[in-house]
């Protein structure tokens, strides 16, 4: 079996478009490209989409998939964001914008450990 092709355009302001095997692959937000252990060239790719159906060679795999940002976006409650906020204050100095980016951040890793597969 050969190995897939990867072709990835990045263009500045616009997320990257990434064919596989001539195939575009839809919802990309980011696309990184690495070595591994085995010398040979690895593409990661970040998709942002409700749902994403590909029809990909065997010898390529969804490494994670999970709810789109939208989701989380949704169930952010208010009330306990304003609470953990409240809470970082209370323990660290900043500014409110810093304590409600660390409620935030807070409540998207909970998010986050909650849909893991």
């Amino acid at each position: 079996m050969s190995l897939p092709t990867v072709h990835i355009t990045a263009t500045p302001g616009e997320a990257p478009t990434v064919t596989v095997n001539g195939a575009a692959i839809s919802g990309v937000r980011t696309a990184q490209i690495g070595v591994g252990a085995d010398q040979m060239p690895q593409v990661i790719v970040t998709l942002t989409a409700g749902q994403v159906e590909l029809d990909l060679p065997a010898q390529v795999g969804v490494l994670r998939a999970g709810p789109a940002a939208s989701n989380f976006a949704q169930g952010v409650n208010p009330a306990r964001l304003e609470g953990l906020a409240l809470e970082h204050l209370e323990l660290h100095d900043g500014t409110q914008g810093e304590a409600f980016a660390a409620a935030l951040a807070q409540m998207a890793a909970e998010f986050d450990e909650a849909h893991r597969d």
